[in-house]
């Protein structure tokens, strides 16, 4: 029996994961009614597999629970970063809204003076707190009935005013002095015409 035994038990690990023909099986099931010790061997190794089927089934189901984890974690984050993402775009249109659109300037959106200062004939365009102006520009020289150059002329067009965040008044002026030269600024508004000089 001892010869029968060992060959058994050398089967037995091909018998538990269903690996013999059918006679082998056959032969071993007999042999294992009529062996204690073969038997004993035999449940150990169940046994054994058992414990490894439980454990991968516990590790199949541990990855599973952190894969779910990993996704509910990744829609949080996704979903935050889009909120974040989303209000910072909100807040920069309105920005961008309220400060690049411009419209045509009129003569409520600016003054233009002229004073003098110092013996200095001085021209002041002001635009009130809150507001911004582009333009285009050109300057150009003046001449007398004779033709000879008097003065200057500064004339701004295409004014647009728009809104800022400064809280003072913005200013742009010509400082000329006097008796060297006469100067003229001319601006050009939606609703009419400013002009300014620093002499006659």
């Amino acid at each position: 029996m001892k010869q029968e035994c060992s060959i058994v038990q050398d089967l037995l690990p091909l018998y538990v994961e269903n690996m013999v023909n059918a006679d082998t099986a056959a032969f071993i099931r007999a042999h294992i009614e009529t062996c204690p010790g073969c038997a004993a061997a035999l449940a150990a190794m169940q046994g054994d597999k058992e414990a490894e089927t439980a454990e991968a089934r516990r590790r199949e189901s541990d990855a599973q629970v952190i894969a779910a984890m990993r996704k509910k974690v990744a829609r949080r984050v996704f979903r935050s970063v889009a909120a974040v993402a989303a209000a910072a775009a909100i807040v920069c249109g309105a920005v961008l809204a309220y400060v690049g659109v411009g419209r045509p300037a009129t003569t409520a959106d600016v003054s233009l003076s002229a004073t003098t200062e110092n013996g200095d004939g001085l021209i002041v365009l002001e635009v009130p707190a809150g507001k911004s102006l582009a333009f285009d520009s050109k300057t150009e020289d003046i001449r007398d009935e004779a033709g000879e150059v008097c003065g200057q002329r500064t004339t701004l067009y295409n004014l647009e005013c728009h809104n800022s965040f400064s809280r003072e008044a913005t200013t742009l002026d010509w400082r000329v002095p006097l008796d060297e030269e006469y100067w003229e600024v001319v601006v050009e508004l939606e609703d009419g015409t400013l002009r300014a000089s620093t002499g006659e």
